[in-house]
């Protein structure tokens, strides 16, 4: 997989149980989607990522609870970054994903999601070609 971080945004994050567990990255330059999903344990630093590029579609698909965030890993090429002082940076991290972690928090919980309307108006922006405002 392959990003250019200096065009990489992030929209919002997905869950939150705490700190982010799957966030939604955007390049602005491409309007390519990126879903991360935190591999690293919560209280480690620098924060370990895997990402892989996903659809607006995926994303409804995903809130809807239609299909498991480990169905973006099982299906297509993914990688692994860094997150560290606002800094996203390419990690040497391997894995084979879906781990068990990812599959025990499969599913969507909207409980853990606070960003819905945002999100909703984005990616109709994004679908319909229009303009985006990144927060």
């Amino acid at each position: 997989m392959k990003m250019d971080n200096k065009n990489i945004r992030l929209v919002g994050d997905l869950q939150d149980y705490g700190v982010p567990y799957s966030s939604l990255y955007i390049d602005i330059e491409s309007r390519k989607l990126y879903i991360f999903v935190r591999v690293s344990p919560p209280d480690c630093s620098p924060i370990e990522c895997a990402a892989t590029e996903v659809s607006p579609q995926d994303i409804n698909e995903y809130i809807d609870g239609n299909i498991g965030i480990s169905t973006f890993f099982e299906r297509q090429d993914y990688g692994f970054v860094k997150l560290e002082n606002g800094q996203i940076k390419h990690s040497s991290l391997l894995e084979d994903l879906p781990d068990e972690r990812m599959k025990k928090m499969n599913y969507f919980d909207p409980d853990f999601y606070y960003d819905e309307v945002w999100l909703e108006v984005f990616l109709k922006r994004l679908v319909e070609r229009k303009p985006l405002e990144i927060v």
